[in-house]
């Protein structure tokens, strides 16, 4: 039975608000159970995204969380902070416009090549692959693979800085190959894959 078979045999599954998958191994090897938030829409916190950078202004919390991520080497004048973080502003606004141009023409390309299945569910027509996208609600790591140490720009802190402010910037997807169980809490009203 196809993932999609089982879903449809679930009941009351457009209720659903949560999607959780128990034991996922994603693409770097991280093994893991995550929830997603299966009713948020990714265009719309676009929009919601694009709304709050153009009218943020850096203050000095954010300010303080840049220089504690800049490294201890990389000192930068406390005056200068603020300036970093404007320019960032103004690349994160270029990336989400961006972003939310290619998502509107991607959305209608997706309409061909996609079906939904279900909440934040949607089938690839041609290779059957499972995809699930949301936003992350939570994120609990089972075996973590090896990370590699990464000395980032100052601007690209200071973009950072920014967009975990971002609702898109917790916006997940897992392709879903296989899974053992399939199950649908009524209570909490979510989809439990394992």
């Amino acid at each position: 039975m196809t993932i999609t078979e089982q879903l449809n045999t679930l009941p009351n599954t457009e209720d659903c608000l949560f999607v959780e998958l128990k034991g996922y191994r994603n693409g770097k090897g991280d093994v893991g159970n995550y929830t997603i938030n299966a009713t948020l829409n990714y265009e719309d916190a676009l929009r919601h995204d694009i709304d709050f950078v153009e009218s943020w202004e850096p203050n000095k919390r954010d300010e303080l969380i840049l220089q504690a991520k800049i490294n201890e080497t990389t000192k930068v004048a406390e005056e200068s902070l603020s300036d970093l973080l404007k320019t960032a502003k103004e690349a994160v606004l270029v990336s989400l416009k961006k972003d939310s141009a290619q998502s509107q023409a991607q959305s209608l390309a997706q309409k061909e090549a996609y079906r939904k299945v279900g909440p934040a569910t949607r089938e690839h027509i041609e290779s059957g692959s499972v995809m699930i996208r949301g936003l992350l609600h939570d994120k609990r790591l089972i075996s973590e693979s090896d990370k590699k140490v990464v000395n980032s720009a100052p601007k690209t802190l200071a973009k950072k800085v920014i967009t975990e402010y971002l609702k898109t910037s917790r916006f997940n997807q897992f392709k879903i190959d296989q899974f053992d169980k399939l199950s649908f809490s009524e209570k909490t009203q979510t989809l439990i894959l394992e």
